[in-house]
């Protein structure tokens, strides 16, 4: 959304790359080991459906996929971490608990700052706990 885009760049327009520095960065992500798991397009000439040149292999099995969490500071990677299953607010808090707060205390400053995304899971009434006991700052995205 244009207006969303627009108005986070006026509220963070002042901020420095010393403001920058203090945010460490997180999202998850889905990585296949082969291809995509969605809708494939060629381009192909006309008359050239079954020309080996325009097909793409494929893996019957459908290959293996890995979904990992992980976090980066302004100065390279942070924690990396294997999710197996569905991630719940559980399983978020135990990865803030056993690799982020850790990481933290010993690689950022004093005043970093969490950022993430708005999953339902990251804002649920234990993550937000969580962070008022771990008086941990998260970055406002409104």
């Amino acid at each position: 959304n244009k207006k969303a885009r627009l108005d986070f760049a006026k509220k963070f327009e002042h901020w420095t790359e010393v403001d920058w520095r203090k945010v460490l960065f997180s999202d998850e992500s889905k990585f296949q080991s082969f291809g995509s798991d969605g809708i494939k397009y060629i381009r192909r000439p006309t008359g050239t459906r079954y020309n080996s040149r325009y097909q793409i292999p494929t893996v019957k099995h459908g290959g293996r996929n890995v979904m990992v969490w992980g976090s980066f500071p302004y100065n390279g990677v942070g924690p990396l971490v294997e999710i197996t299953g569905n991630m719940d607010a559980i399983m978020y808090r135990d990865i803030l608990t056993q690799h982020i707060l850790p990481y933290a205390t010993r690689n950022m400053s004093r005043s970093w700052i969490f950022q993430q995304d708005n999953d339902p899971k990251y804002s649920s009434k234990l993550i937000k706990e969580f962070f008022i006991v771990k008086k941990m700052r998260v970055f406002d995205w409104s």
